[in-house]
C-alpha cells in the first residue's frame, strides 16, 4: 500500500491553503503532520481522506487516482478522524463503534459473530468497555475522543488519518492511544497524525512532515525535522544554546 501526493495546491475562500505540497505513505509507517495552527494540515488530512478536492497536482493509492476509486471501496481502506466529530443521534457506545464496521456489510447484510469480535476486541484496545452501556453525548471530551478511535480501527481500514486524536486526552490515554496508532503500523497499516505536542511526535513517529504557511518546511525523521532553525521559522520559538536540541523532545514518561 503507498499513498502518492504530488504539488497539491487548495484555495479556500479564494485564499492558499496549500502550497504545492508533497507527500508519500508506505505500509507499516507512521507519518506526523506537525506545524502551527494555519499550516493546512487538516486541509491536507481531508484531501488525503478524498473529502475535498485540490485545485492543482496529483495524489494516488496504489498508483490509481484516489477519487477514481469508488466510494465505498475507499471507505474500506481509509479511515479518517476528524479533529471535532459531531454524533448527534442518542446513541450508546457500543452502537457507535458498530457503526465503523458499516463500509463491510455489503448488500446491507446484518453483522456476523467476526464483526462483533472485532467491535470488541477494539473497544478493549481503547479502554471503553465500561462506557458501552453509555449514551456518547453524555461522555467527556477525552472519553468521546477514544470511542471515536475505537469507531475507525473497528474498519479494519488500512489506512488511518487521525487529527488530533490526542488532543483531549489525558497523559496516560496519549499513550495508550499514540500506542495504538504504532500497533496498527506495526500490523500492516499505516497511519497519519496531526499532532501539536512535539514529544509524542517525536517518541512515536518514524516520519515528521513539518507544514508552514500551506508548505513544506521539512519532512523526514524527527530528529532532521526538531531543529532549532525549524522552529524558530515555524513557532517562533528560540531553542537555549545550552539546551540539547536531540534531549528537549524526550518524553518524560511511559506506561507502567
Amino acid at each position: 500500500m503507498n499513498i502518492q501526493a504530488q504539488q497539491l495546491s487548495v484555495q479556500l475562500g479564494g485564499r492558499p491553503v496549500l502550497k504545492a505540497v508533497d507527500l508519500t505513505l508506505h505500509s507499516g509507517e507512521l507519518l506526523g503532520l506537525i506545524g502551527p495552527n494555519g499550516a493546512g494540515k487538516t486541509t491536507l488530512l481531508k484531501l488525503l481522506a478524498g473529502l475535498i478536492k485540490s485545485q492543482s497536482g496529483s495524489l494516488q493509492l496504489d498508483h490509481q487516482v484516489l477519487l477514481a476509486i469508488p466510494a465505498h471501496e475507499r471507505a474500506k481502506r481509509i479511515a479518517y478522524l476528524a479533529q471535532h466529530s459531531q454524533v448527534s443521534w442518542p446513541l450508546t457506545v457500543r452502537r457507535l463503534v458498530e457503526l465503523g464496521r458499516i463500509p463491510h456489510l455489503d448488500n446491507w447484510r446484518k453483522t456476523t459473530g467476526l464483526d462483533r469480535d472485532i467491535v470488541q476486541q477494539v473497544m478493549e484496545a481503547t479502554d471503553i468497555l465500561a462506557l458501552e452501556h453509555r449514551r456518547f453525548d453524555s461522555l467527556s471530551g477525552g472519553e468521546r475522543a477514544r470511542v471515536l478511535l475505537a469507531r475507525a480501527l473497528a474498519g479494519e481500514p488500512e489506512i488511518l488519518l487521525a487529527d488530533e486524536p490526542v488532543a483531549a486526552l489525558d497523559p496516560s490515554h496519549q499513550l495508550e492511544v499514540m500506542s495504538l496508532l504504532q500497533a496498527h503500523c506495526r500490523n500492516g497499516g499505516a497511519v497519519i497524525v496531526v499532532l501539536h505536542d512535539l514529544m509524542l511526535a517525536n517518541h512515536f513517529c518514524q516520519r515528521l512532515q513539518l507544514l508552514y504557511q500551506g508548505s513544506t518546511l521539512a519532512e523526514g525523521p524527527p530528529g532532521d525535522v526538531l531543529t532549532p532553525d525549524h522552529l524558530k521559522q515555524a513557532y517562533g520559538l528560540q531553542v537555549s544554546d545550552e539546551a540539547r536540541i536531540d534531549r528537549c523532545f524526550l518524553l518524560p514518561w511511559k506506561m507502567k
